[in-house]
């Protein structure tokens, strides 16, 4: 007589870290550009075709394409187009330390600045300031030694998840006032 074959069934993590792999997940595609918001379409067509100002250069930023919905035509495109940064923005704390790569967090503070570039002008401010975290970690991690070069102190390198919290508060506060229906 043949013994039984057990079958194993494939692994899965214990049910008290999936939420938190899950987030990984999410973060990481993030990190590696799977979440990138479509550009929109400038509003103004002669927006794209003029050429930058002789003041502007490399350094400089370019002024976004503002109406009173940032770079978004109208008010649910903006409402939606923000609520779609807080999500992301809010995957920044379980996300930057997945990657220790410096590239990835430029990748990161790249799609923030992108974020900045369309935000509607109440909230330019609240994005710049995520955008100066993202760039701080960024450079907090650079001036780490390398792992090879003794011990390491990367657990003291951490996101400002207080301040992103308190910028995420004043942007959902902004939906809250500007994107509820009131019929």
């Amino acid at each position: 007589m043949k013994p039984a074959t057990t079958r194993r069934s494939p692994w899965a993590p214990p049910a008290r870290f999936r939420g938190w792999l899950a987030a990984l997940a999410a973060g990481s595609a993030v990190l590696a550009g799977c979440g990138e918001p479509v550009p929109p379409e400038p509003v103004d067509p002669s927006a794209s075709t003029r050429p930058p100002s002789a003041s502007s250069g490399p350094g400089s930023p370019v002024p976004p394409a503002h109406g009173p919905w940032g770079a978004h035509g109208t008010r649910d495109e903006a409402c939606a187009a923000v609520a779609a940064d807080v999500l992301t923005l809010s995957l920044l704390p379980s996300s930057l330390p997945v990657s220790r790569h410096v590239e990835d967090v430029q990748r990161v503070e790249d799609q923030v600045e992108t974020m900045v570039d369309a935000a509607p002008p109440p909230l330019v401010a609240e994005y710049a300031r995520v955008q100066l975290m993202v760039d701080s970690y960024g450079e907090d991690l650079a001036a780490e030694p390398s792992p090879t070069a003794g011990p390491s102190v990367s657990a003291e390198r951490r996101f400002d998840d207080r301040a992103l919290e308190e910028s995420l508060d004043a942007i959902r506060a902004w939906l809250t006032q500007t994107c509820q229906d009131r019929r």
